[in-house]
């Protein structure tokens, strides 16, 4: 038996319990039809994962240590602090709109349909780790690329807000436009006014 094969094995669970969690939300998707989609037993998931609700927070987890991954990426990225959110618009935008399950997995575990769905604290730590984005706004004062006493909350609030309304466009059909990341930035970044 190779090594890496439990790690392998869990994450086929964990990434087929996305899926399916995310297509039909918690209470409609059975331990049965993720071990069939994971290709393993009851036995083998019940190693991994304690119980559904443990499968269930471990997947929203997952998603949430992406989203991390994420902005860790975009902090200490190279280049100026509105590349850098382009940037990060851009791949949270198309990545959502690629892994759509994802994107319906943290909706169902941020607003529950009914109480047998276990109760995590999705909107504490999406919010947690936008305002580590707060950084690349520090970093574009200190650079001289943005207003000293800059309200970096509300801007990110602002940006990631009109990125959601993008990537639920997108989610249901509508076209992304290739510079969309660019309009919602320059739009903050030089203002309304004239």
């Amino acid at each position: 038996m190779d090594a890496s094969e439990p790690t392998d094995v869990r994450m086929r669970i964990l990434c087929e319990a996305i899926r399916l969690f995310g297509r039909k939300g918690f209470t409609s998707t059975s331990v049965r039809e993720v071990v069939e989609a994971a290709g393993c037993t009851k036995p083998t998931l019940y190693y991994y994962f304690a119980n559904k609700d443990a499968l269930f927070s471990e997947a929203v987890s997952a998603q949430l240590d992406g989203f991390r991954t994420l902005v860790d990426s975009v902090i200490h990225a190279e280049g100026s602090a509105r590349s850098r959110l382009c940037s990060f618009l851009h791949t949270y935008v198309h990545g959502g709109i690629q892994h759509p399950e994802s994107v319906r997995l943290m909706v169902t575990a941020t607003a529950p349909m009914d109480d047998s769905q276990p109760r995590i604290e999705t909107i504490e730590r999406f919010r947690a780790e936008l305002g580590r984005l707060g950084i690349v706004f520090d970093q574009g004062i200190a650079e001289g690329e943005l207003r000293a006493g800059v309200d970096a909350s509300t801007a990110i609030t602002l940006i990631v807000g009109a990125a959601d309304i993008t990537l639920m466009s997108g989610l249901a059909g509508a076209p992304v436009p290739d510079d969309f990341a660019d309009r919602i930035v320059s739009t903050l970044w030089e203002g309304l006014s004239r």
